[in-house]
């Protein structure tokens, strides 16, 4: 890219985001390289940001970021340019950003949640084929009658450090049967399975911040100012991206977590899930 335009040329009239860029950059009489070392962007991203080549960035969100940061460097008018961005990619749709290439598989990957659900399924049907087992025997008793051991009540009774024996222990043990409803009321839901985290975040830097819950919902997009603070008391597991992680001091129910060695160039993204008990 040519950084000595004349002085004189108006701005771009064809609506390219990138090109008032590059006109107003060369006008500063600015490098790629000099906007990149501003930006901590690398100079790859500033020139597709001027190429108006936005299948090379990771993102809507990022892009979004990107030209608001580069616009209040060379003094335009953040708003105007954001417009001309959402206008030429809806009249362009092979210039629509990509979505994240990271292709990492998740909780909420089609492909779990359908194993998840058949497991859960197959479940259901083992507990009502024990069930109905029961029901076809009539007389109530354990399977095991020529065995005489001590039943998990007799222990408990007998060992008071041990904790009582709860319903689904004694169902395995033959001391209980339950009704097909009580069955039910046993199984794990989604709820019981996720955990509270208390997610903060403490910015050195500006940095654009992305975090959704486990079906995808945003719970925070925001360009993120150097000093600010962030809180967020939400259920596991979280995605979070970030667009600086170097700037990022992040930590989940007061446990720091390593943001530098999972980002890629200057972008993080992070899969917090719950710990296993």
């Amino acid at each position: 890219m040519n950084a000595s335009a004349p002085a004189g040329k108006s701005l771009p009239e064809d609506g390219s985001p990138g090109a008032s860029l590059r006109y107003a950059r060369m006008a500063h009489k600015l490098e790629c390289h000099e906007v990149a070392v501003r930006l901590r962007l690398s100079p790859e991203i500033i020139e597709a940001l001027e190429d108006d080549d936005y299948e090379k960035l990771p993102g809507a969100g990022y892009v979004f970021g990107y030209l608001r940061g580069y616009a209040r460097l060379l003094h335009l008018d953040e708003e105007l340019l954001i417009a001309c961005y959402r206008s030429r990619i809806e009249s362009d749709s092979h210039l629509r950003p990509l979505p994240n290439p990271g292709g990492q598989v998740t909780s909420r990957s089609r492909g779990i949640r359908a194993i998840s659900y058949a497991l859960g399924v197959s479940l259901v049907f083992l507990l009502l084929s024990y069930w109905w087992q029961w029901q076809e025997r009539g007389d109530g008793a354990p399977i095991a009658e020529d065995v005489q051991e001590p039943s998990l009540t007799e222990i408990a009774e007998h060992e008071p450090s041990a904790r009582e024996p709860t319903d689904w222990e004694r169902m395995l043990a033959g001391e209980y049967y339950a009704s097909f409803s009580q069955l039910w009321d046993m199984l794990p839901t989604e709820e019981t399975l996720s955990l509270p985290g208390l997610l903060t975040l403490a910015l050195d830097d500006e940095c654009w911040i992305e975090i959704y819950d486990a079906n995808d919902v945003p719970l925070l997009i925001k360009l993120g100012q150097p000093g600010e603070h962030f809180s967020l008391d939400a259920r596991l597991p979280l995605s979070v991206v970030l667009g600086n992680a170097h700037a990022v001091t992040l930590t989940l129910n007061g446990v720091v977590q390593d943001v530098r060695s999972q980002a890629h160039g200057s972008v993080a993204r992070l899969n917090l899930e719950a710990p296993l008990p």
